[in-house]
């Protein structure tokens, strides 16, 4: 089976080659039986990302970089997506917030065919992180719970996976470019009809203050708000 594991990353300089490295030592053994991929979706980044993960592509086989002028973390997930067809599709933070050794089980139930979510809110993860980012994921997930028609836990965990047949037919349909990309893509499946398995993750935020400061908590917050009411009235009109 092929599968195309995807790192959306805008300036990510500061942590993609302990990324991609980490990355390969985990997943290599243990993905081994598959014909699979990690590309790395760099986005309109100005730093130094793109030609750190050039460099690394002579070391790792599997490793290939897909380059984009345009930000945005869903339209660098999707456009790569397209350009790397496989039987799975998934995507991970670029932070690895999310536990190496649980990517290939989120990747196992995808190949099962059902799409597959990593949730930080099932009661079997470990999670580690800020008061405020817990509020903040517990707010949005309540507020898009109210919004939309969808039940999932854990919208916008940043690990995730699609079989082929359900990406075909609900990745043309999706607009989100950015941040809401995770819940259009949960909402589109629902309303598909597509089964979605949510699974325990271990999670730690990511310890870097200096990557972490370039997100403004206030603006994005606000910015995903009217992401939402967008797709509450194209999914429920």
């Amino acid at each position: 089976m092929k599968i195309t594991l995807v790192i959306p990353a805008h300036n990510e300089e500061l942590v993609i080659t302990n990324t991609v490295r980490r990355s390969f030592e985990i997943l290599e053994p243990r993905l081994a039986p598959h014909d699979w991929q990690l590309v790395v979706a760099e986005n309109a980044s100005t730093d130094r990302t793109a030609d750190l993960v050039t460099s690394l592509c002579a070391h790792y086989p599997r490793l290939r970089l897909h380059r984009l002028s345009t930000p945005g973390k869903g339209l660098a997930i999707r456009r790569a997506w397209e350009a790397h067809p496989a039987d799975v599709y998934a995507f991970m933070d670029a932070d690895l917030a999310a536990d190496l050794e649980d990517v290939p089980r989120v990747i196992t139930v995808a190949l099962n065919g059902s799409v597959a979510i990593a949730s930080r809110h099932h009661p079997n993860s470990r999670v580690s992180r800020s008061l405020v980012r817990r509020l903040t994921s517990v707010g949005y997930n309540l507020l898009a719970q109210r919004l939309l028609p969808v039940r999932v836990s854990d919208l916008q965990c940043g690990l995730k996976a699609i079989p082929h047949y359900a990406a075909a037919q609900v990745l043309p349909t999706l607009q989100q470019d950015g941040f809401v990309f995770d819940t259009e893509l949960l909402l589109a499946c629902h309303k598909a009809g597509h089964a979605i398995t949510e699974l325990p993750i271990h999670w730690t935020e990511a310890p870097n203050v200096r990557r972490r400061s370039k997100i403004g908590l206030y603006h994005t917050s606000r910015r995903m708000f009217l992401d939402l009411l967008s797709l509450r009235n194209r999914y429920t009109a």
